[in-house]
């Protein structure tokens, strides 16, 4: 059974792990392979993941454990009512990690009185947000400066 947890700064290393795991095992078919190196380096760290996700109140970030192993992440910015994105361990993708870790972040936002939720979802992630309701808006580009086009798609989910 998976446990949703408040993430912690000592969680940082696992959730770098997963997030480039997850990438690498799904975004392939979507991104060039600059793009992955953007999206997914291979020094992508600990140092990666943001402290302000742990020591802001302005983040809610969580971590899904199964008996001792971090399987999934997820992390939202309160203020901007902006789901960065959820990441399962593809070793644990398909087996509902994702959507637990979605409703729970849902009902958080839902105690914070917060009646919208949107979201940059990457291309291979488009269908799993638009089974849990979410709304494509527009295709958008997501790249930083200095990087590749990134496609990506704003999506939206009213609470």
């Amino acid at each position: 059974m998976v446990e949703i947890r408040p993430a912690q700064a000592d969680d940082a290393p696992e959730m770098a792990r997963i997030q480039v795991a997850a990438i690498r095992r799904h975004a392939g078919d979507y991104y060039s392979d600059e793009q992955m190196q953007h999206l997914a380096p291979s020094d992508h760290g600990s140092e990666n993941i943001s402290h302000a996700v742990f020591d802001d109140n302005s983040y809610y970030s969580v971590i899904a454990k199964n008996d001792d192993t971090t399987v999934g992440f997820s992390v939202v910015h309160l203020n901007e009512r902006y789901l960065s994105g959820i990441f399962v361990d593809p070793n644990h993708a398909g087996n509902g990690v994702g959507t637990d870790l979605l409703r729970h972040v849902e009902n958080h936002c839902c105690r914070e009185n917060i009646q919208l939720l949107e979201t940059y979802a990457a291309m291979n992630a488009v269908g799993f947000y638009e089974s849990c309701g979410f709304e494509v808006k527009e295709e958008i580009d997501a790249n930083e400066a200095g990087s590749p086009d990134i496609p990506a798609i704003r999506m939206q989910k009213k609470m």
